[in-house]
């Protein structure tokens, strides 16, 4: 378009050398000369405005020229403001955001069990990539040495205390008891031998032969005995809701959960336990090793294509897409939502980009910015000159035929 339009200027000055040296005594070809010299006069004109735009005309520096690169920086910050007062603001997204019904899209892509499962595939393999990305040895104990830290930071007493508390409103704190209580009965049961060892060594004339067999005969028998009737205890409270000892040790855990609150020393003793198990070794390295066989699993479970954890996710994602497809009320809940939601955080960040925009376009050099600017708009800049050589040569034969008829 620019070869076309100097192409026109050029055609121009053709004929008007032309029509002057032969005007003289023809009154048609005065029109024709008339024309070419306005079209010629509105073309440098109109030339001179565009180039004037981004340059310097011949490269001479005539005031009030190149003008978009002497006022990149204003023009740089009333874009980035007009972008953000025009689209990043709440009452510029809030009705778009509305008519795109963006809930109800989603709700109605997740209905698609195709799509759903491409979602799932997807999840997964960001979870394994992000599990994988954990191997690094650095990063592991980086985020180990965090947790340790969050944990030093929050007392252990007051947490216990309210788990207890929580237990005990719902009464599962008797769950907990009759469960230690089954816990009991097995190992007595199970651990005849070892009472049995115990009660020899503590009996007299432990170190004579000749009362080696009556020691464990009584030995045997006075664990036999022991552990019946410790078995028929614990069986006896355990049939008892109301049992004496279950509420001997309902009332110690009241007590407990004050002492948790209230005793300094039991507060301070829970932390160094808690400090001292933090601090152990062995811990540390049993920790390491579970994490190591949870994320094998874990990465085996993410790159199986058949794997549960993504007919798990499949499964939930479509039934998402169902019960917010099929609910109007939900699905208008979760439309506003989203709308104000997204408005929020836009308007919360418009001034970032308005500056991140600003400064973008003045960090511009100036022919980076003209090229930009040219390539966008130079076609009609060139239409320009083209309509100024037309309108110039109809207003220069308006003015030949008033000069004619004057």
């Amino acid at each position: 378009m620019w070869r076309f339009a100097t192409g026109l200027l050029v055609l121009m000055a053709v004929v008007f050398v032309i029509s002057k040296r032969y005007e003289q005594g023809n009154e048609v070809i005065g029109f024709v000369r008339a024309f070419a010299e306005a079209a010629m006069i509105g073309a440098l004109a109109d030339w001179f405005a565009v180039v004037a735009l981004f340059r310097h005309p011949l490269g001479l520096p005539i005031p009030h020229t190149a003008i978009v690169p002497a006022n990149r920086a204003r023009i740089g910050e009333s874009l980035a403001r007009f972008v953000r007062t025009s689209f990043l603001s709440s009452d510029a997204l809030m009705p778009k955001l509305r008519e795109w019904h963006l809930v109800k899209r989603i709700a109605d892509w997740l209905q698609n069990r195709a799509n759903s499962r491409q979602l799932a595939d997807s999840w997964a393999a960001t979870l394994s990539g992000v599990v994988q990305a954990l191997d690094d040895g650095a990063l592991s104990r980086f985020l180990r040495e965090q947790a340790v830290s969050v944990i030093r930071t929050v007392p252990l007493a007051p947490i216990v205390a309210t788990v207890l508390d929580a237990l005990m409103e719902s009464r599962r704190e008797q769950e907990i008891i009759s469960g230690l209580l089954k816990w009991l009965v097995k190992f007595v049961s199970t651990n005849h031998v070892f009472m049995e060892e115990r009660i020899r060594e503590e009996l007299p004339l432990a170190n004579k032969a000749a009362f080696c067999a009556l020691r464990s005969i009584v030995a045997a028998r006075i664990a036999s005995k022991l552990a019946t009737k410790v078995e028929d205890t614990l069986n006896e409270v355990l049939s008892d809701p109301m049992h004496e000892l279950r509420i001997h040790l309902h009332a110690e855990l009241i007590v407990l959960a004050q002492r948790l609150r209230d005793d300094p020393e039991l507060i301070a003793k829970l932390e160094a336990w808690k400090d001292g198990l933090l601090e152990h070794q062995g811990l540390m390295g049993a920790l390491d090793a579970i994490w190591t066989r949870v994320k094998q699993q874990a990465t085996a479970d993410l790159q199986n294509p058949e794997a549960g954890t993504k007919i798990v996710l499949a499964e939930t994602f479509h039934r998402i897409g169902e019960a917010v497809s099929g609910s109007e009320s939900l699905r208008e809940k979760l439309e506003g939502m989203a709308a104000s939601g997204i408005a929020v955080v836009v308007e919360q960040h418009g001034e970032r980009l308005e500056t991140f925009m600003r400064e973008t376009v003045q960090a511009w050099d100036d022919e980076t910015l003209v090229e930009k600017l040219e390539a966008e708009v130079g076609a009609d800049l060139q239409f320009i000159r083209i309509n100024g050589t037309l309108v110039g040569g109809m207003v220069g034969l308006v003015i030949h035929a008033v000069e004619r008829w004057l």
